[in-house]
Order: structure tokens, then sequence, then C-alpha cells
């Protein structure tokens, strides 16, 4: 019987050196790629921080239906509401300023007595029905609005008087 030294107990790889080339070329550039995604910074805004404190403040607001409240209840209603929502959602260091301004779409020439708050005649063909306004604290002395922010949503409501839109600002600033 003749020997195979193919068939036989020593087995092993055989690389080439292209192909060992190849693999320290690969190696080489996931490892320099890994570096540069973890050596990437990541940059901290104060300012971002409370844009994002308004943004989800307004969400949750809206998700909550507490926006669309203002079409239907009194504004004092409204106010104690939202004073007390926003006080538990937005982080104690931050004081905010919440405007609520509801309109109703109006096809004539003159505003509903009750929409008159920006005068009889509608802009754009809208008449601004109420304007609700509240603070979690004073208003913010110049040192503290250096880092402001204000975010504004949009909503709307079917109302007793027809299509009606909302408008959410929501200013905030560290106390």
């Amino acid at each position: 019987m003749a020997n195979n030294t193919r068939g036989g107990k020593h087995r092993g790889f055989v690389f080439t050196s292209d192909a060992l080339l190849a693999g320290f070329l690969a190696m080489s550039f996931l490892l320099i790629l890994s570096n540069s995604f973890n050596n990437a910074e990541v940059e901290f805004s104060p300012v971002a921080t409370l844009r994002q404190n308004a943004e989800d403040a307004l969400a949750a607001m809206d998700k909550l239906g507490m926006l669309k409240a203002a079409f239907s209840q009194a504004d004092a209603q409204t106010n104690n509401t939202a004073a007390a929502f926003m006080q538990t959602v937005l982080p104690i260091q931050n004081a905010a300023n919440l405007t609520i301004e509801t309109y109703v779409f109006e096809t004539g020439a003159s505003c509903a007595s009750a929409c008159r708050i920006d005068g009889n005649s509608p802009i754009n063909g809208f008449c601004t029905c109420s304007r609700i306004s509240l603070s979690t604290a004073a208003s913010c002395a110049s040192s503290q609005c250096l880092q402001k922010a204000v975010a504004t949503r949009m909503f709307y409501a079917y109302t007793n008087n027809g299509d009606s839109l909302g408008r959410a600002t929501l200013e905030v600033w560290n106390k």
C-alpha cells in the first residue's frame, strides 16, 4: 500500500501570503473604524436639553388631551390642570411659561363675539378665541434667560364652533 500523505493523520491549513495580507488589512480597517466610533464626542448643550424637556412636556400634554381641553374648559380650570402637570413633568430645576391660544376658522368678514381677542377681523381666516398664559415661576431674570428654550406645538380640535386650531408655546429655563 502506498503512503498517502494527504489522507494521513497530519492535517493543516495553508495560507498564502495574499490571504494573510488581506486578513491583516481587514482587521486593521475594523480596528480603526471601531476606535473612531468610540472616540466620537457627544455634544452636550444645556439649551438642547431644555428644548427637549419643553417638547416632551408639550407632547405629553397633547397626548393626554390637556391642550384640547383648552377649547372646552374654563380658563381657570385649564390653568390649574396645566400648572400642576408642568410641575410634575418638568425637572425641578426648570421653570416654565406656557401660553395656549385657540383659533376658530371664520369664513365671514368678522369674528364671532366670543372670538375677538385680536380684533374683529379674521387674520388669514382665523379668529383668536382664547389666550391662556401661566408660569411655574416668576419671569426669568436676564441672567437666567441666557439659556432658554422655546417649543411650540400645534393641535386640532373639532368644536361646536367648527374647525379649531390651537397653538401651545412653552418657554423653559433654569431656575
